[in-house]
């Protein structure tokens, strides 16, 4: 994860960013492999949207939204 927060400059983006990671990477990897069938495949295609996370992480508002439970998930 040092990678990603490495590209992270403000603490309060990098601490979303870490929220985010946190809760989504096992679905994330689970809905990867279950498409490409490859657990290396399936890890580069995690990490490549982890690395696009990052990069936009400015544009995701919250992580939590008790109005809508799915906001964050869509944006992932």
């Amino acid at each position: 994860m040092l990678i990603y927060m490495l590209m992270i400059d403000s603490s309060d983006d990098q601490s979303k960013f870490e929220k985010l990671y946190n809760e989504y990477k096992g679905l994330m990897f689970y809905v990867a492999n279950n498409i490409l069938h490859n657990e290396q495949d399936a890890e580069d295609a995690v990490h490549h949207a982890f690395v696009k996370i990052a990069e936009n992480i400015e544009k995701i508002e919250e992580t939590e939204c008790p109005g809508d439970a799915d906001r964050s998930r869509n944006h992932i």
